[in-house]
């Protein structure tokens, strides 16, 4: 992976493509719209509202809404150029296309080669500006050259660099330019090029293939995997890559509002600027957008949506990427079969593993479209939900046959469910279908079900089905989606049912609102939410085996997995709870707050009892903490109501707690200034 130097993004030498942060680093996102799906980036550059990325065998990409979208913008340049320098300076971009420097004075959308002066012969492996001058490091004999009137004219600076000059990184600041060289170092000049030093006391006799000025001083990494600091020219060289991957070349440096960063071939790393050891970010889970889980026997496996699959092997604690071999990181679907893996994605098609995610293989001969959605299998047979209807494959997934009965061309199946006799689907603004000849005919089931519904998540168990339909939230039927009805009607106002599982009689759902529990098949729910981040979507959830008993696995979109103990939501689960003998209603108004110390800061809760029993309603922050107790005490059967005062506190979600005897119910407040 080489880092840019570039605000906020990182390239890639692992084939793929360009990577973004928002949020310093925190959580990186795939930004390769328009790119090939195999794109391996070598180097970034960005001026103004323009950003420009250099390829293997592409040539230049280009793209101006921040890496949202790119065009290929190689016009000039050789056909299959690698591009591994890029640089902005003045009023051009200049781009190192194999041995040859172009410029660019049109913003990047065509190249001409630069000015005159340059050799013939060499490789451009660094290009920088600094100080009124643009350097530019070959390797293979070349050395170094500048320009001093924005590439017109180019003239070689070395002077005092070994006879053979092998440049390998380059970095500039104001007059002094370090360069690092394969197996001689790095030198230094103080003057604009004038004239170079060694600085080698300290460094490995290796490829020194990153350079970055910072903290009063300059890093170097090297294709050994050394992370090196000197305070300034002159200056010997001490170690500063303690917590990093070992033996892991280091093909970039960036130090950014803070942070430093540091991408290697083992991933992106990065530390606080200023402390000493680097923390991992983990790899194949920066994107945190987790679409699916399933599992192999102890592993764990996920589709970090848009990076492809990871797994881990100690129940969620650590993620390791598992794509060798895949080529699309777009992965809707997850399913085991026996011993073997099979991955569905928006593209691609189907990819399967026989090695339990160590190696993926394409099959999907005969699919009729390679953007695939769903997965499922049942006695033998696989089948493939697609935007083009439903597949059928008898074989493994080696060949697929059409399943569509003359029905669901053009539908797209987002869920899979079958018995010994029927197949079902969802097939989102459509509705859900059956086929009881294999697929040869279907029969539309839509009684109850609202108009175009989109099925997130299907769940059987027998001939009862549990939909989660987004936005109009959770529906189940009891007579194999004959007819349907809305549950769920407990759940907070606006809440969009993501995933479904049931677990030990248990039915769980993960929303926009966070996670929540059923025990009564729907009919009420509970909020266990406590201690995810504020507004989670949580997209996926599933179950881990640890050394502490089991823990219940929220997949969020764009902020990980999280992890809470099974036993202690079984338990609320599992008491004796219905709508006849404790309820909690929704807050009245709400939002709520109409500032500080205002009548509007209140609002009003109620709640009844279907007998007298010992009561507790409080209110807890985002964080869990207990910050008001509203009634705590005996209370008769009846209707109450009690008001909660928000004066004082900041705005944001509250979370009001019922608990009557062994019973409990739980509802959000949003306070709003």
């Amino acid at each position: 992976m080489r880092c840019c130097t570039t605000k906020r993004f990182s390239s890639s030498e692992a084939g793929d493509g360009v990577y973004r942060s928002q949020m310093g680093g925190n959580f990186w996102f795939t930004a390769n719209s328009g790119m090939q799906a195999w794109s391996t980036v070598l180097a970034l550059a960005k001026r103004g509202g323009t950003l420009l990325a250099g390829t293997a065998n592409e040539g230049v990409y280009r793209s101006t809404d921040d890496g949202d979208s790119w065009v290929n913008s190689s016009k000039g340049l050789p056909e299959y150029a690698q591009v591994r320098a890029l640089c902005a300076a003045g009023s051009k971009f200049f781009c190192g296309a194999g041995g040859v420097v172009h410029a660019s004075t049109d913003d990047g959308l065509s190249w001409a080669p630069s000015g005159t002066g340059l050799p013939a012969t060499g490789t451009v492996r660094s290009i920088v500006s600094a100080g009124g001058g643009i350097y530019v490091g070959y390797g293979f004999g070349c050395g170094v050259y500048k320009s001093t009137d924005e590439g017109e004219r180019w003239t070689a600076v070395n002077d005092g660099l070994p006879a053979l000059q092998l440049v390998a990184s380059l970095a500039a600041s104001g007059d002094t330019v370090y360069a690092g060289l394969i197996d001689q170092g790095v030198y230094v000049s103080t003057d604009a090029g004038g004239m170079w030093t060694a600085m080698r006391a300290g460094l490995p006799d290796a490829e020194i293939t990153a350079l970055h000025i910072a903290n009063g001083g300059v890093y170097a990494g090297s294709n050994d995997g050394a992370l090196m600091h000197a305070t300034g020219a002159g200056a010997a060289w001490t170690k500063a890559d303690s917590g990093l991957a070992p033996a892991c070349a280091v093909n970039g440096i960036s130090v950014r509002n803070g942070m430093m960063y540091a991408a290697t071939s083992g991933g992106l790393y990065r530390r606080e600027a200023f402390e000493v050891a680097f923390k991992v970010r983990p790899h194949g889970m920066n994107n945190g957008f987790i679409k699916c889980f399933t599992s192999l026997g102890d592993v764990l496996f996920a589709s970090n949506y848009g990076c492809g699959v990871c797994f881990s092997d100690d129940a969620g604690n650590h993620w390791f990427e598992s794509n060798t071999g895949l080529r699309n990181f777009f992965v809707n679907a997850l399913l085991p079969l026996g011993k073997t893996l099979y991955a569905a994605t928006l593209g691609g098609g189907v990819f399967v593993s026989s090695n339990s995610g160590q190696s993926w293989t394409a099959c999907g001969a005969g699919l009729n479209s390679p953007r695939v959605l769903s997965l499922h299998a049942n006695g033998g047979m696989l089948y493939a939900g697609t935007r083009n209807g439903l597949n059928g494959s008898s074989d493994g997934g080696a060949t697929w046959s059409d399943m569509n009965g003359g029905a669901l061309t053009d539908l797209d199946i987002s869920v899979i469910s079958s018995d010994s006799a029927t197949v079902y689907i969802g097939a989102d603004y459509y509705g859900f279908l059956a086929s009881t000849n294999a697929g040869g005919e279907w029969q539309l089931r839509n009684s109850g079900i609202p108009a175009d519904p989109v099925f997130h998540a299907l769940l059987r168990e027998g001939s009862t089905f549990f939909a989660a339909l987004g936005f109009d939230g959770v529906y189940m039927s009891t007579n194999s989606g004959a007819d349907w009805s809305r549950i769920g009607l407990t759940l907070p106002p606006y809440t969009f049912a993501y995933a479904l599982m049931l677990h030990d009689g248990a039915l769980f759902l993960g929303s926009n609102n966070g996670v929540f529990v059923s025990g009564d098949r729907g009919a009420t729910w509970i909020d266990i939410s406590d201690g995810l981040p504020s507004g989670a979507f949580v997209r996926s959830l599933t179950t881990a085996n640890t050394v502490s008993g089991i823990e219940l696995l929220a997949g969020t979109d764009g902020q990980s997995v999280w992890r809470r103990a099974l036993s202690e939501i079984t338990a609320i689960a599992a008491a004796p709870i219905s709508a006849q003998e404790i309820s909690l209603a929704q807050n009245y108004p709400n939002p709520f707050g109409a500032g500080a110390d205002a009548p509007g800061s209140s609002t009003s809760i109620s709640f009844s009892l279907l007998h007298s029993t010992q009561t507790r309603i409080s209110v807890q922050n985002v964080l869990g903490e207990e910050i008001a107790v509203l009634s705590d005490g005996s209370l008769p059967a009846g209707v109450h109501t009690v008001r909660f005062d928000g004066a004082g506190l900041p705005s944001g979600l509250y979370t009001c707690i019922l608990r009557a005897g062994d019973a409990q119910r739980a509802m959000k407040m949003v306070l709003a200034r």
